[in-house]
């Protein structure tokens, strides 16, 4: 452990978007990065998304409507989106670190 006060350029380092994906399906993106008008979980849509649950720590964008209630559920619980995904994990979701496109063949919304 480093003697060292923690700087604030440590959040920086993290990654800045991140994949959430159920059963081969890519159900949603969570942003670190909050916009002025707030963080918030939406539903994601060709024209306007949708929120379904307003956050201070990011932006969720959710493109299946099965995963959305859960991800909702979850992150009313807690403060942070480092738990939010956490969380998520437990729940069987896999998360991967930027935003995966899916591929035709495989990945479905």
């Amino acid at each position: 452990m480093s003697d060292e006060p923690a700087g604030p350029d440590i959040g920086e380092t993290l990654p800045q978007v991140y994949s959430v994906v159920k059963e081969g399906r890519l159900v949603a993106y969570a942003r670190r990065v909050t916009p002025e008008t707030g963080g918030a979980v939406r539903r994601a849509s060709a024209k306007e998304p949708r929120v379904l649950h307003a956050i201070a720590y990011g932006v969720v964008d959710c493109f299946d409507n099965k995963a959305a209630p859960t991800i909702v559920d979850k992150a009313k619980s807690v403060e942070t989106l480092d738990a939010l995904l956490f969380e998520l994990k437990l729940e069987g979701y896999d998360v991967h670190v930027g935003e995966t496109k899916p591929n035709g063949a495989r990945w479905t919304f």
